[in-house]
Parts: structure tokens; C-alpha cells; sequence
């Protein structure tokens, strides 16, 4: 099993802080004025402590659960999934590790077993359940702001990454097309449809092609004019003609296009959107096309 990512353990101490800091604010407004001392500063810490402790465990649970660590690159719905499910775990964790953390610190570490045994010595969990309240206010809202920075995290990520491509197709387009293999050249490819109608282009001219229902929409540059051709085939049979033209990149289940006449990507955490060259419309990137479109853009 991979390491949990040190990022995300960062983010988890920020939010145990902020808690902490958040609840030492709002004390006035329960218990009225009051001094900041050297216990209550004590307190503050080993609470803080006992987040993080508590967070680690529930955090490993989670990762053992789903099989593979969090990623920020993860979709909304997966992070979603990974923080409600690891707020469900911190709840029981939480109420015991901080009913321990009480009892230290009121009794010692020799009356530890105060935590879980009533005057009389018998077993109970009264004194852990007491915490039960506050402990599912904690765990919500530790799921809610860890969802909250990891949106924030990967819309920063997207946005970087979309500085670099479009800084990198305004060096391509001031010097050079993207190389593409050795073995292409200025020859013309024979397309074939289902049927007896062909179609005869310098793959460098093709703009993009769309797939609709059994048809292809293949958009061309002929004599410096935008054309179209409609052949019956399908998306991978193109892909396959088209398979030694690496700039012919399959970017969505509908869409072939040429990266070399790409003019700008836009886009947020939901995932990318292709400007092309002469067209108004924008093409969608599959996230299961995402890393082959950042590859061939040599990114």
C-alpha cells in the first residue's frame, strides 16, 4: 500500500489548528471572560495532538478501505466518498482518544482506566460517550474543510497546468508544429469507410474528427478551405489508419484531434476544454485521455 501523501497530512494539521484556534476564540461566548494561561495553552496543544493522532488513524482506515491512498487529482465524487467516510471513522476514534486525553491530564497517567470504569470500578462508556456530540460536530466539519481545501488544491493544480500547456502552444506555434515520428511525411493516407466511399488527405490537414452514432465527421483543411466528409466507420478504425501520426491524439470517446492546430485549453477541476483552429466549438478531454493529451503534448 502507498504512503499517505505528506500534502495531505499538512492539510490535516491545519484543520486540527483551526479547530482548536476556533473553539479557544469562542470560549467567552460560553464560559465569559476569561485569561489565556499556560494550562489552558497545554490543553489547546495536546488537543491538537489528539487531532492529529486521530486523523492519521482515521485516514489509514479509510486508505486501507478503498485499497489506494487519497489523491488530490481524485474526481469530487471520490474525494466526496474518502473525507465522509474518514469523518464516520474519527468519530468513535475521537471520542475515546480525547476522553483519554482528559482523564491524563485531570487524573494522571496512573488513573488512566477512569476513562472507560465508574466509581464503583465497574466497566462503562458513559464517560466516552459523553464526548459523542461534539465529536460528530468535529469529525463534519473536519470532512467538510478537507473537502473544501482539496477542491481548492487541485483547482490550483489544474490552473498551473493549464499555464504550462498554453505557454507551450505559443513557443509551438512561434517556431515549429510538434514533432511528430520519423517515419511520417507529406504523403497523402487512404481513409475507408464501411461502404465503398474513401477519402484521400495529408493526415497534417485533418482538423478533428467526430464520431456520431455510426458515422465520422472527419474536418479537414483542403486548399487553405475547412471541409468535411461523412464516412461510415467508426472512431477506432480512424485511430488505427492514423496510428503513426502522433499528432492525431484521441482526447474524448467522440473526438480525434489535430494537437498541432490547437490554439488554447481551458478548463477547471471538472477537466479540460480544446480551442481549435477556424472552429467555434470546444472539445471535451476524457480524464481517461488526459495523461496520452498532456503526453503528446510533451508537457
Amino acid at each position: 500500500m502507498k504512503k499517505i501523501p505528506f500534502q495531505l497530512v499538512k492539510d490535516y494539521g491545519i484543520v486540527a489548528l483551526s479547530y482548536i484556534a476556533i473553539l479557544l476564540f469562542l470560549r467567552p461566548a460560553f464560559f465569559g471572560e476569561y485569561k489565556i494561561t499556560d494550562s489552558l495553552i497545554v490543553v489547546a496543544i495536546v488537543h491538537t495532538f489528539v487531532l492529529l493522532l486521530v486523523y492519521a488513524i482515521a485516514e489509514s482506515v479509510t486508505t486501507f478501505i478503498f485499497r489506494r491512498p487519497f489523491s488530490y487529482s481524485d474526481s469530487f465524487e471520490k474525494r466526496l466518498c474518502h473525507f465522509v467516510l474518514c469523518g464516520s471513522v474519527c468519530i468513535p476514534v475521537m471520542m475515546v482518544f480525547l476522553t483519554l486525553a482528559n482523564v491524563i491530564m485531570m487524573h494522571g497517567m496512573e488513573h488512566i482506566d477512569f476513562a472507560w470504569h465508574d466509581g464503583n470500578g465497574n466497566f462503562t462508556l458513559e464517560w466516552i460517550l459523553m464526548s459523542r456530540s461534539s465529536c460528530v460536530v468535529a469529525s463534519f466539519i473536519m470532512a467538510v474543510a478537507m473537502i473544501a481545501i482539496s477542491e481548492a488544491r487541485q483547482m490550483r493544480y489544474v490552473l498551473h497546468e493549464l499555464l504550462q500547456i498554453n505557454r507551450m502552444l505559443e513557443e509551438n506555434q512561434k517556431n515549429t508544429v510538434i514533432a511528430s515520428s520519423e517515419e511520417e511525411s507529406e504523403e497523402e493516407v487512404l481513409l475507408h469507410g464501411d461502404t465503398r466511399e474513401t477519402l484521400t488527405l495529408n493526415p497534417r490537414d485533418i482538423l478533428y474528427v467526430e464520431s456520431v452514432a455510426n458515422y465520422l465527421n472527419i474536418v479537414f483543411f483542403k486548399d487553405s478551405e475547412l471541409c468535411q466528409k461523412r464516412l461510415r466507420s467508426s472512431l477506432k478504425e480512424i485511430e488505427n489508419a492514423l496510428e503513426n501520426y502522433k499528432f492525431i491524439v484521441h482526447i474524448h470517446r467522440a473526438f480525434l484531434v489535430n494537437i498541432n492546430f490547437i490554439t488554447h485549453v481551458t478548463g477547471n477541476a471538472a477537466g479540460y476544454k480544446i480551442e481549435l483552429f477556424s472552429c467555434e466549438k470546444l472539445f471535451p478531454v476524457s480524464k481517461s485521455n488526459v495523461l496520452l493529451f498532456k503526453e503528446r503534448l510533451k508537457l
